[in-house]
């Protein structure tokens, strides 16, 4: 379950399909592993399953593009 601030308005991850390249896809998920891999406090077991749900949506992204039609940024 996500946190409660987390369950109001649109979803992030569908905001970023809807509207996003896969280029761009992926470089928000690059960037958010590694914010969490090098985050200066203590990594916890959240940071981990955080940079997990960040490759497994990313690897999905790549999985669907190959069933879809490729998006442009004029699409």
């Amino acid at each position: 379950m996500k946190p409660e601030q987390y369950q109001i308005g649109i979803d992030t991850f569908e905001r970023l399909e809807a509207n996003f390249t896969l280029e761009e896809r992926l470089a928000f998920a690059k960037g958010n592993i590694d914010k969490y891999n090098f985050r200066k406090k203590r990594q916890d077991k959240q940071d981990f399953e955080k940079i997990i749900n960040y490759a497994q949506w990313a690897i999905k992204q790549l999985e669907n593009e190959q069933t879809e039609p490729i998006r442009t940024e004029t699409d």
